[in-house]
C-alpha cells in the first residue's frame, strides 16, 4: 500500500504515494530500508528499538547485525501478542524482544550490557522525550538515534529539540529524523 493511503500530501511532502507502509502505524519501507542502511554503516554493538509493532525495522536491523557478524538489537513492544509474534519471527536474528513499557524493561536490561551506539524511536508519541532522557546514559559517544513521526507539529519532533542532540529531519511523509551525540553523558 503506498503511504498516501495513511498521510495526505502536504506542503512538507507533496507525493506520500511514493513511499509504501503495511498499515498506518507501520514505518515507511523505504524509511526501515535506510535504518537498516545505517545499521550496516555505523557498525554498532548495541542496537535498542522502542515500538516494535509487525518488527519489520527490527527484522532490518537485526539482519544488518548478522550480516555485520556482531551486534544486537534489543527491541521494547507494549503488546504480548505483537511482541510474541516478533519473538517468533526473529528468532534467528541477533535479536531480543521485550514485552513491556520501554521506560519499565530497559533499565534492568541495559545496566552493564554496554554503550548503545543506534536507537530507533517509534513507540507512542508521548513516550519518545523520557526514552531519550532514559537512553542517554546508555549511548556512546557520537551514537545516533532515529525519531519516526517528526514531521512538523507532531510530538515526536519537539522530544528532539535537546542541546546535546544535532539533528536532521527528513522529509518523508510522517517524517523521520537522525541526530547524534553531540556531547558527553
Amino acid at each position: 500500500m503506498t503511504e498516501a493511503q495513511f498521510t495526505p500530501a502536504s506542503g512538507w511532502c507533496p507525493h506520500p504515494e511514493h513511499w509504501h507502509a503495511s498499515d498506518a502505524q507501520a514505518t515507511e519501507h523505504e524509511v526501515t530500508a535506510l535504518v537498516g542502511a545505517l545499521t550496516v554503516a555505523l557498525q554498532p554493538e548495541l542496537v535498542i528499538e522502542t515500538g516494535t509493532h509487525t518488527a519489520q525495522t527490527a527484522a532490518a536491523i537485526g539482519g544488518a547485525l548478522a550480516s555485520n557478524g556482531h551486534g544486537r538489537l534489543i527491541t521494547c513492544e507494549t503488546d504480548r501478542a505483537l511482541a510474541d509474534r516478533a519473538a517468533y519471527m526473529l528468532g534467528q536474528l541477533p535479536v531480543q524482544v521485550l514485552c513491556g513499557h520501554s521506560l519499565d524493561v530497559l533499565p534492568p536490561v541495559l545496566a552493564g550490557a554496554g554503550d548503545v551506539g543506534l536507537c530507533w524511536l517509534d513507540s507512542s508519541a508521548q513516550a519518545r522525550r523520557s526514552e531519550l532522557v532514559l537512553l542517554r546514559r546508555y549511548l556512546a559517544p557520537g551514537a545516533v538515534i532515529g525519531v519516526h513521526d517528526t514531521r512538523p507539529g507532531r510530538p515526536p519532533a519537539r522530544a528532539l529539540a535537546q542541546p546535546w542532540l544535532t539533528v536532521l529531519t527528513l522529509r518523508t511523509p510522517r517524517g523521520v529524523s537522525f541526530a547524534q551525540i553531540t556531547e558527553g553523558k
